[in-house]
């Protein structure tokens, strides 16, 4: 993973899902998720294991951004006229008990992810 303070991430562009599957078997103990997302933006340029960060909406519990998350991309493909990329890349949704309450908790960036829409608007940013 791409340390965020080495190198800021751009301002957000917005990319729209074009594909979402939960990949792993019924009953796994994990779900993980195949998520192709459109960049409609001849600017952007991305390789093969590069991140993109994904800042989810909303507010923390001290009401600030919720932090940025980094997720390495697998698959990229300009369009023909070079007006927009699709990027490939796939998710854990992160959900585990709390060691000190036994509460459940969910991975904010991951299950907004994992819970995103064909057609959803998906904030990401790319180190600059």
């Amino acid at each position: 993973m791409t340390d965020p303070a080495a190198s800021p991430p751009t301002e957000p562009y917005q990319a729209k899902v074009l594909a979402n599957r939960k990949i792993t078997p019924e009953g796994a103990s994990d779900e993980v998720f195949h998520l192709v997302l459109e960049v409609a933006s001849a600017q952007v340029s991305l390789a093969l294991d590069q991140s993109v960060w994904v800042q989810p909406p909303g507010r923390d519990e001290n009401d600030r951004p919720f932090d940025l998350r980094a997720y390495s991309v697998i698959q990229t493909e300009q369009d023909g006229a070079g007006h927009s990329l699709n990027l490939t890349f796939s998710v854990l949704r992160l959900v585990y008990k709390d060691l000190f309450t036994g509460e459940v908790k969910r991975g904010t960036a991951s299950n907004f992810l994992c819970d995103a829409k064909p057609g959803d608007l998906i904030p990401l940013r790319f180190q600059g």
